[in-house]
């Protein structure tokens, strides 16, 4: 009742002559000020044990409440229905106790004083510690435009009131009849009294004040001291304007029931003391009271208190329903308010920053995290469930048709069209009369955009960018014709846009550059050296444009880079100077403000799905005064021309009415750019604004930092090594990018990080994180070193990324605005749990485990156990069987990994890294019949399935003719024609597998001729020791043949026995190893072994080329093919510190030397040639 009389006192619809007046009059409007509670010091009192730690918390209502601001509980109280004198304490971090001595007497409802977190803010609001919002008084003076702001009429509101009104005043007309002589007060009719007089006082709310779904912002210098400190604001609506013909103080007049909460300390004479009303009302103890009984009179007026012939239970149920309806309705009220503002106290400052709790955020909209860790938000966070319901509705109501076209379905995709391009200005604070939208399919295609069209000037362009930079931005570089130039540091850059003729002097120019022929590059180069370029020469060229990329956050460690850039170089002398930012790392959990055009970028890039997770789009926002420069570009597609002529004279005009109609060839993704809308809808909703976001993540970077800097193994060594250089909210990013070192301070490969992680569901980015500037930078690569590793065989993507020593790349987590610290403490156990080590493990040998049936073996003596072949990559194994001769090949074991099986889609072969079932495939060699049987060995139903559907859950093919059964037609894949293979088309086989693997695919065979060899060099090296070597392998990936020590395997069950008792050993079938040796010797010498020598004649001897670096595979559990859940024995084996080899090492590769017509035998001796570091007289 007392919101509707409030509204009905405001009569803001009939107040101002503006609808920013008229905002006002309803109380929609608000200011930042200063936290200056009403408070006393308590003399005479003892610190607690939380004063001694230094703590702030609160005491209120017998509890202790943490809290920074003391305005939270000012509000609390305010927020407790009926209570008269509610004493609250606040106990600071100089133990000094205060106590209100203020009455409190306020009925639930919008408080006065309030945070972002409380209400929605339209706009970015982030307030630093001292200051909040509160409500402008009626009579504030105002200077701003005519603005459009959203607000609901009421008027549909108001006629559902008044049915009601009529609804309740019927049913009270027609209980005068017999109800009030049967049963007088107690009728039943009469309880519908409370009911008519709210819908009345509805009525006229909803007739005299509009609805605001936000608090708008003004601007006054309170607003501008509180920037100064670290806030951040935009989205105000207008600006307080001072009356300085009072003394300095703005022109407010009294109000009703004013209430002084704070002062200003304005320097420029401004408001010195601010007088805001909550309510207009006044809702003063005696009105609430005759407010109250009001229906109480009423049902006093139709029975005259008569009691007529009811019952004592009637009148009683009645009275208390009556009296319940007056009190339990607004006491709910205030406990939901209560509950809301002592939620946000009991949790953590930062969990504030949400409009509802980040925990519960996260259950209810993104199941797809329920049970995962994901950190890799700045490559792309997962969308809202909601938004994607939304999405997904909108789509099915409504009929888009093309946006070129005039039906009313184009006319509405033009319209959704233009309204988020509207909408993508706002978010971003930038102003439709100085900046546009061009959409494109991301930020990587918008650099591309500003890059042809920069090319297409008949000059050519300069280029310079940011060390930092994205590889979208360097790539930029190769299409400068007048030379490019990488600013190593920040210094660098400002030394150069500060200088006073803004020329490029002595900048550096590709090499390339300088043999150019052109008469422009002629004049340029004249008198310089082969390094730079003469500032005179150079000046000469009036036309000659230049463009400075850099990225606004740095994908890599999230580093922030000055912004102000591009107004420095607009203050240039140079007249063509432009800048270009990236900005999709930024804006992904962080505000991006270009309300000055002056000091905003001419072009910057970024992409939704970074943002929101969905739409998979992206835009060029554009400063229109530098537009033209764009408009040179020679390529035009559909939707960019007025008109083309292409028979007789070949000639076209581009549309020139706006920026985007120029450049967004062809027709548009509409149904994402109408998701945009959405987007930004649902994340107001949810996280209230992207100032709320940067707060939440930036402080679970902090504690992730923090966490990683401290983590140390157990002789003191740190165990990561950061490359984040900040930790202040602006000018760091939610991003840590860091390494893992072992005990002797080696750094860990990335790579097997990542992969452990995942066996762990825990998401993260690894590699060079396609940030090729600051990766080397961090990293100290030198471009010599980088030669030397693509020499070697690593690029972009290779898993084996230390290269000569070096780590070629770096582990990024990155955190979104739905991360919590549930992410962060899953992590740092991750991280604690694999990584360090507490002591070298110790290696105890047991040479009793020979076998029982063996000669004595000599101590430089290895004896073969066990021989398995894989007929099909990534299958099962087939174990040969004793006594059995096995020929040896060029590519290795005859018949092992002669066959694979190929993606259908991408033509690349499946292995148990992506396809775990695979383990469940087990080939046996027939070696008789001369047939290869192929059984599909599932532990669950899926053969019975297979057997309905009419299909055997096995197929053979024929050793001896295996010509006949494969065609010739090859597989689209690099792998397979590296190999030769051949893929079958037997549909039996092809639809058997289809099914048992779930996906399309098909069986292929290596034909590759005997002493010929597939292309090895897109393979990194194995070790140092195989440059100049070349192995030959069938589809093997890294040696003809892989052999592990049983001492090893025994030893490493012990360890992980020793780490995590009661789990299940490993296998050695889990390495998938072709020989398994034993010897008499300590676990994991083979790690030295350089040469096997057979001491049986015609036996073949190996080479041995490095060790094996494991992966996820070794984790599959080959009965049930599904990966292990303890990531064992990978988990393990990174613990394991071993003389030279560090990381998830086991077994060896070895390759056959001599005669390859030799056959090999269970049983074989060999002797054991070490290395030099440990050589023995063998």
């Amino acid at each position: 009742m007392i919101r509707a009389l409030d509204a009905i006192f405001r009569l803001a619809r009939w107040r101002g002559a503006t609808q920013l007046e008229q905002t006002l009059a309803a109380g929609a409007l608000c200011v930042v000020v200063k936290i200056k509670p009403r408070r006393k010091p308590i003399a005479n009192r003892r610190k607690s044990r939380h004063e001694s730690r230094g703590l702030a918390h609160v005491r209120l209502l017998g509890r202790t409440w943490p809290s920074k601001l003391v305005l939270k509980i000012a509000d609390v109280s305010d927020m407790i229905s009926g209570s008269k004198n509610l004493i609250w304490h606040v106990l600071d971090h100089d133990g000094e106790r205060y106590e209100d001595i203020g009455a409190v007497w306020k009925y639930s409802g919008p408080s006065t004083i309030f945070t972002p977190a409380e209400r929605n803010v339209l706009g970015a609001c982030s307030l630093p510690d001292g200051y909040a919002l509160a409500c402008a008084p009626r009579h504030t003076k105002i200077a701003g435009g005519e603005f459009s702001v959203a607000s609901s009429s009421g008027i549909v509101k108001a006629l559902i009131a008044l049915f009601q009104t009529l609804y309740a005043a019927s049913t009270l007309y027609h209980v005068r009849a017999d109800q009030l002589d049967r049963y007088g007060f107690a009728a039943y009719g009469l309880t519908v009294t409370h009911f008519a007089v709210m819908s009345l006082l509805n009525v006229g709310a909803h007739l005299a004040t509009p609805d605001y779904p936000s608090m708008f912002m003004l601007r006054t210098d309170t607003m501008a001291e509180a920037e100064r400190l670290g806030g951040r604001f935009s989205g105000e609506v207008g600006r307080v304007v001072a009356d300085q013909g009072k003394q300095g103080k703005s022109a407010i007049a009294s109000l009703d029931t004013p209430e002084t909460v704070t002062s200003f300390d304005e320097t420029s004479a401004h408001m010195t003391e601010l007088q805001v009303a909550g309510k207009v009302f006044p809702a003063s103890p005696p009105i609430i009271v005759s407010i109250a009984s009001l229906s109480l009179i009423m049902v006093g007026y139709f029975s005259h208190y008569r009691h007529g012939s009811s019952t004592a239970e009637q009148r009683n149920w009645i009275l208390a329903w009556t009296f319940l309806n007056k009190l339990v309705g607004p006491f709910i009220q205030s406990a939901k308010e209560f509950d809301l503002a002592s939620s946000q106290l009991v949790l953590d400052p930062a969990y504030g920053c949400y409009p509802e709790n980040i925990d519960h955020i996260r259950e209810t909209e993104y199941p797809m995290l329920s049970n995962a860790i994901y950190l890799d938000h700045a490559g792309k966070p997962p969308p809202a469930k909601s938004f994607i319901q939304r999405i997904t509705s909108d789509m099915m109501s409504n009929l888009y048709g093309n946006s070129h076209a005039n039906s009313a379905s184009s006319q509405l995709s033009m319209d959704t069209i233009e309204s988020s391009r509207r909408a993508t200005l706002q978010l971003f604070n930038a102003s439709p009369a100085d900046f546009d939208v061009v959409f494109v399919a991301n930020a990587t295609a918008a650099i591309k955009l500003v890059i042809d069209c920069f090319r297409s000037h008949h000059n050519g362009f300069w280029y310079g960018y940011h060390k930092d930079s994205h590889t979208s931005l360097v790539g930029g570089r190769e299409e400068a014709t007048l030379g490019h130039h990488c600013f190593a540091t920040d210094e660098s850059v400002e030394h150069w846009l500060s200088d006073a003729h803004g020329l490029c002097a002595n900048l550096p120019i590709h090499p390339d550059l300088i043999s150019k022929s052109s008469a422009h590059m002629s004049s340029l180069v004249t008198g310089a050296d082969s390094t730079s370029v003469n500032t005179s020469s150079r000046s000469a060229d009036d036309n000659r444009i230049e463009l400075f990329a850099w990225p606004a956050q740095s994908n890599m460690n999230g580093r922030r880079l000055p912004l102000s850039w591009a107004g420095m170089a607009r203050a240039c002398q140079s007249a063509h100077r432009y800048t270009l930012v990236d900005a999709a790392a930024l804006v992904s959990t962080s505000t991006l403000d270009l309300s000055d055009p002056q000091t905003a970028p001419d072009f910057t890039a970024f992409s939704f799905y970074k943002m929101f997770g969905f739409p998979e789009i992206g835009a060029l926002i554009v400063r229109k005064e530098s537009a033209h420069v764009l408009q040179r570009r020679k390529y035009f597609g559909g939707g960019t021309v007025d008109m083309v002529s292409c028979l007789e004279d070949q000639w076209h005009v581009a549309k020139t009415s706006t920026v985007h109609s120029a450049l967004e060839d062809g027709t548009i993704p509409i149904h994402n750019i109408a998701a945009i809308r959405t987007a930004i809808d649902v994340h107001r909703k949810l996280y209230g604004s992207f100032a709320n976001t940067s707060r939440h993540t930036h402080r679970l970077m902090q504690r992730l930092v923090e966490a990683l800097q401290s983590l140390q193994h157990a002789n003191g060594r740190q165990m990561c090594v950061l490359y984040n250089s900040s930790d202040e909210e602006s000018k760091q990013g939610p991003i840590v990018a860091f390494n893992v070192a072992d005990s002797d301070g080696v750094l860990i490969s990335c790579t097997e990080v990542e992969r452990l992680a995942g066996l762990h569901n825990i998401h993260i980015r690894s590699g060079g994180l396609c940030n090729p500037g600051g990766v080397a930078d961090s990293l100290g690569l030198s471009s010599q070193d980088l030669k030397r590793s693509l020499s070697a065989g690593y690029k972009c993507g290779t898993e084996h990324d230390i290269v000569n020593g070096k780590s070629m790349g770096m582990l990024r987590a990155s955190f979104g605005a739905m991360s919590n610290d549930a992410d962060v403490s899953a992590f740092i156990d991750f991280i604690k749990d694999n990584f360090r080590i507490q002591n070298h493990l110790p290696i105890t040998a047991d040479k009793s485990n020979c076998l029982s049936d063996s000669p004595e073996l000599a101590q430089a003596q290895a004896q073969v156990k066990d021989l398995i072949v894989y007929p099909i990559k990534s299958c099962s194994g087939f174990s040969i069987p004793p006594h059995h001769s096995w020929p040896m090949q060029p590519h290795g074991l005859k018949w092992d990994r002669q066959w694979c099986i190929v993606d259908s889609a991408t033509g690349n072969l499946l292995t148990q890294k992506r396809c775990p079932r695979m383990a469940l495939i087990k080939p046996i060699l027939d070696l008789e019949n001369r047939v290869l049987l192929v059984e599909l060995d599932d532990v669950s139903s899926s053969p019975r399935k297979l057997y309905k559907h009419g299909f055997k859950p096995y197929f053979t093919l024929c050793l001896q003719c295996v010509d006949c059964d494969i065609a010739t037609k090859r597989a689209n894949s690099d792998a397979c024609n590296e190999h030769q293979c051949r893929s079958t088309d037997d549909k039996n086989i092809t639809e058997l597998l289809n099914q048992f693997l779930g996906r399309s695919c098909h069986l292929a065979h290596s034909s590759i001729p005997n002493g010929k060899q597939g292309d090895s060099s897109t393979r990194p090296k194995i070790d140092s020791c195989l440059e100049g070597r070349s192995s030959s392998r069938s589809l093997s990936n890294e040696s003809p043949i892989l052999a592990i020590m049983e001492q090893s395997v025994m030893e490493l069950n012990d360890q992980i026995e020793k780490r995590r008792p009661g789990t299940a050993p490993v296998s050695a079938n889990a390495f998938r190893p072709n020989i398994v040796f034993t010897a008499q010797a300590n676990p994991f010498d083979e790690d030295d072994w350089s040469k096997l020598k057979c001491v049986r004649n015609r036996g073949p001897s190996f080479d041995v080329l490095g060790s094996c670096r494991r992966c996820q595979v070794a984790c599959t559990d080959v009965s049930t093919g599904k990966r292990r859940p303890d990531a064992e024995p990978l988990a393990t084996l990174l613990q394991n510190k071993r003389s030279h080899v560090s990381g998830a090492w086991f077994g060896v590769h070895l390759r056959a030397i001599g005669n390859h017509d030799g056959f090999i035998q269970i049983g074989d001796i060999y002797d054991v040639c070490e290395r030099d570091s440990r050589a023995s007289n063998t």
